[in-house]
Parts: C-alpha cells; structure tokens; sequence
C-alpha cells in the first residue's frame, strides 16, 4: 500500500523583510525519482531573484525536455562562468535528486554542502571537491532510507552569525551539529528541521546584520499511493489486460463509474453491489465490490470531486462517496489514473451540460492537473 515517498519542505525569509528573497527553489516529481534545486541570486531583492529563478527554471526546464541531472547541471555552470563579474544576472545553485530506492546523488555550485539527517543524528554528506573554471563544485552520493533526509541551504544560512560573534559563520558541520542536538535531546520532528535551522541562522545574524535565507530539506516517508481506474477501453477484447494491470499495482484501489465497476467485477469474478448513500442527497449512488476500496458513479462523482480538491472540507460533514474520494486523492502521494477511451454515449446530453457536469475525457485531466498543482505525482494510463 505504501512506497518510499519525498517529501520537501522548506523554510525561508529574503535578507530585507518585505522584499523579495534572493533565493528560489523548484522541485520535479517523476515516476522513478525526484529532483529539487536551490538556486541563490547574487546579492538581494528583486535582481538577485530574478537571476535565482532565471537558473532555477533554465535547469528543472532542460532536465523536463528529457536531458540528464548531470548534462543539465555542468550546462548552467559553464554558462554562468562565462557570466561571471560581468554584471549579468548571475546565481549559485545546489542540485539534488532521490531515486524511489533512496538513492541520493547532489551536484552544488559554490553553494553549502548537504547534511544528511538520520533517525538521531545529521552529518555533511560526504563529497568530492573540484572546480570547473573559478567555480568550486561540491559532488555528492549516498543513499537514505525511511525517515531520513537530505537538507539543502543556502548560503544565509551556513554564513550566519559573520561579523557577528562566529569568525566563519555556522557552517554546514555547525548546522549539522545544531540538529543532532535537537534530534537527540530536544524531540526534534524531522518535518521540522528546516523551520529550526532557519530561525536559528536568524538568531545568529541578528536584527543588525542578515541575508537571504533558505532551508530546503528532502524528506523519506512512506508515501500512499491510489489507483483510479475509470471509463472502459475502446476495444471491448482489451478488458482483462486494462482490469489486469489496474488490479496488479500496489495501492489503495478505486473504481470510477457504472460500466467501469461492471468491467471490474466482471473480469476480476466478483460481485458488484449498488449501494444508496444515506447520508447525502447531493452525492451519487455508490457500489460495492470485494477488496476494492470505494467503487463509485463516474462522471457527476469525478466533477463533484474536482470542485472539492484542494478547498478545507474539514468543518464538511460527509460520508458520501464524493467525500471519501477527495479525501483519498489529498491524502495521496502518488495517483494512478486508468483511463478508459471508450465513449459514453450519455456524457454529451444537454442535460449534463446544462449543470456544467464535464464529460470524463474533459474532468480527468482537469483533475490531473490540479492533483498536480498540489504536488502529487500523477501517472495517467491509457488502453490501447
């Protein structure tokens, strides 16, 4: 039911309060990986967030067009080198990315050196050290498990306290030994790292002296995963393969719609049951079908769906089919969507139309996108 999933949070403030920071960051999520960047602008405000978001986009854009962490990374160093002291926009960057297996591979560009924080202690990654042009490059591998993290920082944070009490600042190992100690002595959360290393290098500089500051840490849990499978597959003969491999991925289990939960219990042998919703009278009907974990209506269910994802339903009381499908896919990490091509010859009628209910062909992406927009990973497969 479960998989390892990263979680990024972060923690930040710009050196002037109210500005913009110097700082930016970005994250890509992909089936077998994750990949974030923490870019730091050369100086502060507007220009040097501008020269931090240009990097942070110019590198997350070419790794999405398919080219690799590496290629992308040593193209934006030697790029920027040729920029360097000529008064363009100019940004250092630290570059990281977690396989599904834990493995950790992070490339920075004259920026701090990651920590890796463990169940009860935090450590510099250890990294080589060598230098493209004038730039220092820091390379670092290794591999987490569940309940560990890599944190990246930029230099506001491993400075702090320069020029005000620490001769070198606090330095990646100071940083790392901060959270030890909150980890061993203090009941440090781990969701809460980046909230303490940051408001303690704020500590450190003081109201007299500062900079942009940045904590951005990559966290291992268990993720959920759900698999959703609607709409039947245009070729009737692709059922069994379609059901099939919706059936063999781990995962809670949805199913979306009457001729979708017919198909289902059809070729998996087992009873499909209708089932009426006594606790809403806005919802559609729902079904029952053994082992699969909420079995519904299709169309009006996904568009009602779809208007609830990310709005507070917490003060909504509900048990509807509606609810508990919404309350799946927020909880989610990882969503499966299985989408069948075939066409419902009732999904066009005026009537549907009238009350603004989408056809699933038009809902699903919809509710892709916005799935994706709160930062799940979704994977959509269609028949053939």
């Amino acid at each position: 039911m479960s998989y390892l999933h990263t979680e990024i949070i972060d923690a930040y403030s710009p050196k002037v309060v109210g500005s913009p920071s110097g700082d930016s960051f970005g994250v890509i999520r992909e089936e077998d990986a994750v990949t974030f960047i923490l870019c730091d602008g050369l100086g502060s405000g507007i220009k040097a967030n501008i020269s931090a978001t240009f990097t942070m986009n110019r590198v997350l854009g070419m790794m999405k067009t398919g080219v690799s962490m590496r290629e992308a990374f040593y193209y934006e160093v030697t790029r920027l080198n040729k920029q360097w002291g000529k008064g363009h926009p100019f940004a250092v960057f630290s570059l990281a990315r977690i396989l599904n297996n834990g493995d950790v591979s992070v490339l920075s560009y004259d920026s701090p050196p990651p920590v890796l924080v463990s169940t009860l202690a935090a450590v510099v990654l250890k990294h080589r050290v060598f230098t493209i042009g004038k730039a220092v490059i820091y390379e670092s591998n290794g591999t987490i498990g569940e309940g560990e993290g890599i944190l990246l920082m930029s230099d506001g944070i491993t400075q702090a306290g320069l020029g005000n009490g620490l001769i070198n600042g606090w330095e990646a190992h100071g940083v790392a030994k901060y959270i030890t100690s909150q980890l061993m002595f203090h009941g440090l959360q781990h969701t809460d790292v980046p909230k303490v290393v940051h408001r303690k290098a704020r500590e450190f500089w003081g109201k007299a002296h500062g900079d942009d500051c940045t904590a951005v840490f990559a966290l291992c849990r268990r993720g959920i995963t759900v698999n959703l499978i609607t709409g039947v597959p245009a070729n009737k003969q692709h059922d069994k393969q379609f059901v099939e491999a919706f059936n063999q991925m781990p995962g809670i289990q949805v199913v979306c719609g009457g001729t979708t939960s017919c198909m289902v219990a059809r070729e998996l042998k087992r009873s499909l049951v209708v089932t009426e919703d006594e606790h809403s009278t806005l919802s559609p009907p729902s079904y029952k079908i053994e082992h699969i974990t909420l079995v519904t209506e299709g169309v009006i269910t996904l568009n009602q769906v779809y208007n609830l994802l990310g709005e507070d339903t917490d003060d909504l009381i509900d048990e509807s089919a509606v609810y508990e499908l919404n309350a799946l896919l927020t909880n989610a990490d990882r969503i499966h969507l299985w989408v069948g091509s075939a066409t419902n010859p009732g999904a066009g009628h005026i009537q549907f139309l009238q009350q603004g209910i989408l056809p699933r062909k038009k809902i699903v992406p919809l509710i892709a996108e916005k799935l994706r927009s709160m930062g799940k990973l979704v994977v959509v497969f269609e028949d053939e």
